[in-house]
């Protein structure tokens, strides 16, 4: 009768090892789920900040790039008076209209580039998130309007 009792206890205790071992494989999983949920966010966020940064760091580049070509060759100096004090002269020297008529046209297509590489590479993350969304809910590629 003793070892009815320990077997039987033995039983219970190993039933019961038993669902906290399924209990705990399914918060795992769970907790697994969960991460990898986040981890997609993350990288979709990150994807767009990129985006965005991109498109900044283009602009900034080409204005400032519009900016000193425009500018012209300009060239401050210092120069003394006769009372003692100084006085800042800003000397500009013209350019000769071909340069200025090169600089423009180059300048233009540089622009035309940058935009074109700037639309090409939005329908490329446009395409890329929409892809990733269809695949995310299970919408076979091809399906989607």
């Amino acid at each position: 009768m003793n070892d009815f009792r320990n077997h039987s206890a033995a039983e219970k205790i190993g039933d019961e090892l038993h669902e906290a071992r399924e209990h705990l494989s399914r918060a795992g999983e769970s907790f697994k789920g969960a991460v990898q949920e986040r981890v997609t966010e993350l990288g979709e966020e990150a994807q767009k900040y990129m985006k965005i940064t991109g498109i900044a760091a283009s602009i900034a580049f080409t204005g400032y790039f519009l900016w000193t070509m425009m500018r012209g060759n300009r060239s401050k100096k210092i120069v003394p008076t006769k009372d003692g004090r100084q006085q800042i002269v800003i000397e500009t020297r013209q350019e000769h209209p071909l340069v200025t008529s090169i600089k423009t046209s180059i300048a233009t297509f540089l622009l035309s580039i940058a935009k074109e590489k700037i639309i090409t590479f939005i329908e490329k993350m446009t395409e890329k998130h929409e892809e990733q969304s269809a695949a995310r809910a299970g919408v076979p590629q091809g399906t989607r309007p």
